[in-house]
């Protein structure tokens, strides 16, 4: 959940800025028109409107490229992403009620214009008859919207679900509780019956030679020594010596 709110996110901060970007020469033709009959430089305000607008809509797309890889990640399971979230997400969260607390405020405030310039709410007001009227309620429900999710994202990272699915998982290996296979013995189900094709026969390349007699329990292999304690087969044992004469 927290992962489909980071993309509602940078969904709605593209949105934000293909906004901005669509009425950027609206707005900036409204604050000249603002500053006409002002001492001031119209061309100096509109130009500077339009900057500080275009930014915001560029940092706009990189929060949005930004929220939509860390939403593939805590996907994932990655803790550093659910830690960079929650740093970014703060600051975010921050400087979006920041930034709806300041328009309140300003609205509310006695306009303290300098001089020459229009007042806060003048131009205000331009741009409320030059941008169309959906303009501003869309503007407005796209950042309460983002503040929500941003804050819901933040809080389902930091419940006890969220650390067990962040929880590092131990690496795949062998489990000694699973048996290895094991062929059918022969005679059963999926052994390959002799004279088959594929099957050597016997006393044929590739057969197996029959297996050789080892002697006796407890004597040596032909061919090999004898460990200690086994007595040698009898082909390889010696006589017994006669006794001396202690004489």
């Amino acid at each position: 959940m927290a992962s489909y709110l980071l993309y509602l996110v940078a969904v709605l901060e593209v949105i934000s800025a293909i906004l901005v970007f669509t009425t950027l020469s609206t707005t900036t033709d409204a604050v000249k028109d603002a500053y006409a009959d002002t001492s001031l430089n119209a061309d100096d305000a509109g130009n500077l409107i339009g900057i500080v607008y275009g930014i915001g809509a560029g940092i706009s797309l990189l929060l949005a490229a930004g929220f939509a890889v860390l939403g593939i990640f805590n996907g994932r399971g990655k803790n550093p992403s659910r830690i960079i979230t929650w740093v970014i997400g703060g600051i975010a969260l921050c400087c979006v009620g920041a930034g709806l607390g300041g328009n309140a405020l300003t609205g509310s405030l006695e306009d303290r214009s300098t001089a020459g310039a229009p007042s806060q709410s003048e131009i205000q007001d331009r741009l409320n008859d030059a941008l169309p009227s959906w303009y501003q309620p869309a503007t407005m429900t796209i950042t309460v919207i983002v503040l929500i999710a941003i804050l819901a994202t933040i809080i389902l990272l930091a419940l006890p679900a969220s650390n067990a699915y962040f929880r590092k998982q131990p690496a795949q290996g062998w489990d000694p509780a699973v048996p290895y296979p094991t062929y059918p013995p022969p005679g059963q189900p999926g052994y390959p019956p002799a004279g088959q094709p594929g099957y050597p026969p016997a006393a044929q390349p590739g057969y197996p030679p029959a297996p050789q007699s080892y002697g006796q329990p407890g004597q040596p292999a032909p061919g090999l020594p004898p460990y200690p304690g086994q007595q040698p087969p009898p082909d390889q044992q010696q006589p017994p010596r006669p006794p001396t004469d202690p004489a």
